[in-house]
């Protein structure tokens, strides 16, 4: 094969790759518009995750067996499929089940990409060229986590969240004929000594658990995905709650992050690999050790610094050090492994660092960060003020309004279902007083105040707003929301209110814009669609219990870095012992 058909080959397998982490990351980026629409806890979106790894772990020995012994392309084409037909199985979910079960589908679909693709690089390249080959490979998930967090937000904002797993399922379907069409190049052909030998049996698969840089390298892995997955999976609605970003603002941000942070790790961790690996043995797992290890500072500091372009920076700079590990630690894997069983190693590395990392990892994340949240998040409030502008009362009262409180659990509500919901949501707030008359019937307040001051049983928040029905406004604005001030008061007499961050609502949709600026005028006039409308503050100290899950999680980050030096110490005398054995096999051929 001549080197043009090569890179060829490596575009195909790349954008495969590419798709592989735009299918995974989509449901990441989508985070609070699932949630909303199926009502899901922390703990079940986390589930989510869970159950991708599930069929992740359970297909990887599969995939890694037949791989070892049948045409790789045409594996690696089927397994495109599913994962494509799972991700639009995901856009038509009306149900958690439904969802769940595309999620265990598109991670059998996965396996294959993660398994076959390196094997085929592996073969299709040098060895001298391989740790900047699989750098392109590994580019997919910066650049696919790019896509997934860009389309995501797009959609989220301008269409839905279920046409977003529909397009972005599409091509992968044709792409799968491509994959199919690749011609397979010849096992060992990387190391410049074919081999023809077929593996049978088991015992050739057990040698590989005394390969003791594999093993290293796969518990290393399996730390850092502890922190790494939940960044991922809960980042978005993190930046959004903590940051005050909106759904669109949130994804452009880590689409950039990923994009520039993961294309300039990659390619630098594959450049640097292959430049160290002439000089000593295990350069690409001592890259990986040092890079675990240096990116610990820049993630915790981000959580904490308050100046968002700080965050962005530190953020960054984190992740470039994080997104060279990849390549880095993968590379390492397929020096050590012999050519024909490379394909079940990685099976073993998925199969490891997703069993002992990330499968119990976002769920356990999401009942963490649910209880600190609770406790850290929210914080008392006894007094209410809404100050309207002058001109609504113009026309005569206003009408049919709520004052509501985002509810932490501490309140359980019946569910249409007759089952109790602890989940964080929007309940009235216990009014004791104030200037404007409710009505009990309704469950609504009307007035004809410009100015009310409310005394509320006192709750424990970050959010509280006001809710407008539709045609519930002045005369001449009959359906929309608006208010000039609104203020909440912690319950010691006589302190300032809480300083705030304005929000608003649009018709029905439930998307939150943020304020710029005050709430006069026609900016904070909601759209004349029917529909509930509402304004709303955000205030205490929202985002603190997650900012303390992940600095929890991000302890096991330093465990990587130990591991991979650990994994150095033995990778030159496990990558001379696939030679001899290539070696011999080829003067047996002989």
């Amino acid at each position: 094969m001549t080197r043009k058909y090569a890179l060829y080959a490596l575009a195909i397998i790349f954008f495969a790759n590419f798709l592989n982490y735009l299918d995974r990351m989509l449901i990441s980026a989508l985070e609070k518009p699932l949630i909303q629409s199926l009502q899901l806890t922390g703990t079940e979106f986390g589930l989510l995750w869970t159950l991708f790894t599930f069929g992740y772990i359970l297909s990887a020995p599969f995939v890694g067996f037949f791989t070892d012994r049948y045409r790789r392309t045409m594996i690696l084409a089927i397994c495109i499929v599913i994962l494509s037909g799972a991700t639009m199985a995901s856009g038509l979910a009306q149900t958690k089940l439904t969802l769940y079960v595309s999620r265990f589908f598109l991670g059998v679909g996965e396996a294959g990409c993660l398994i076959i693709g390196p094997t085929l690089i592996s073969d299709f390249f040098l060895r001298r060229f391989r740790g900047r080959a699989l750098s392109i490979f590994y580019l997919g998930l910066p650049l696919g986590g790019t896509a997934a967090y860009t389309l995501g937000g797009l959609f989220e904002k301008y269409f839905s969240w279920r046409e977003a797993f529909f397009y972005a399922g599409i091509p992968g379907i044709l792409l799968a004929v491509f994959v199919a069409m690749l011609r397979e190049p010849r096992r060992g052909k990387g190391e410049g000594q074919e081999t023809s030998q077929k593996i049978r049996g088991l015992k050739p698969y057990m040698n590989l658990l005394r390969t003791k840089t594999l093993m290293y390298i796969i518990f290393a892995e399996a730390f850092a995905v502890i922190i790494i997955v939940p960044i991922l999976h809960f980042g978005k609605g993190f930046f959004e709650e903590a940051r005050g970003l909106d759904p669109l603002q949130a994804s452009l941000m880590l689409g950039v992050i990923a994009l520039v942070a993961g294309v300039l790790g990659s390619l630098s961790s594959g450049i640097l690999g292959d430049y160290l690996s002439r000089k000593m043995n295990g350069a690409y797992a001592f890259i990986a050790g040092v890079c675990y290890f240096l990116g610990l500072p820049f993630l915790i500091g981000s959580f904490f610094v308050s100046a968002n372009w700080l965050f962005f920076l530190m953020l960054g700079v984190g992740c470039f050090f994080y997104f060279m590990c990849m390549p880095a630690v993968n590379t390492q894997i397929a020096n050590v492994t012999h050519p024909n069983q490379r394909a079940m190693a990685f099976a073993l590395a998925i199969f490891a660092l997703h069993l002992f990392g990330d499968m119990m990892t976002p769920p356990v994340f999401g009942m963490i960060s649910d209880s600190l949240t609770k406790k850290y998040d929210p914080v008392e409030v006894r007094n209410v003020r809404v100050v309207l502008p002058e001109d609504s009362l113009k026309e005569g009262p206003v009408r049919r309004f709520q004052l509501q409180y985002k509810s932490y659990g501490e309140e359980e509500t019946e569910s249409s279902h007759g089952e109790k919901s602890a989940r964080e949501q929007w309940v009235p707030l216990p009014v004791l007083g104030g200037d404007a008359e409710f009505h009990s019937k309704s469950g609504w307040f009307s007035t004809r105040n410009a100015e009310m001051r409310f005394e509320v049983d006192p709750v424990r928040t970050t959010r509280i707003r006001w809710l407008q029905d539709t045609g519930g406004g002045p005369a001449a604005h009959p359906n929309q929301a608006r208010v000039r001030e609104l203020e909440a008061y912690p319950p010691t007499e006589g302190v300032d209110p809480w300083p705030v961050v304005w929000t608003r609502t649009s018709s029905g949709s439930g998307e939150e814009f943020l304020a710029d600026g005050d709430l006069e005028g026609a900016a904070w006039e909601s759209d004349d669609g029917p529909g509930e409308h509402s304004a709303q503050i955000v205030f205490g100290f929202p985002g603190n219990g997650r900012r303390l899950t992940f600095l929890l999680f991000s302890i096991f980050m330093l465990v990587s870095s130990v591991v991979c030096f650990m994994a150095r110490r033995h990778a030159g005398r496990d990558a001379a012992r696939v030679m001899e054995s290539l070696t011999e096999e080829e003067k047996k051929s002989e």
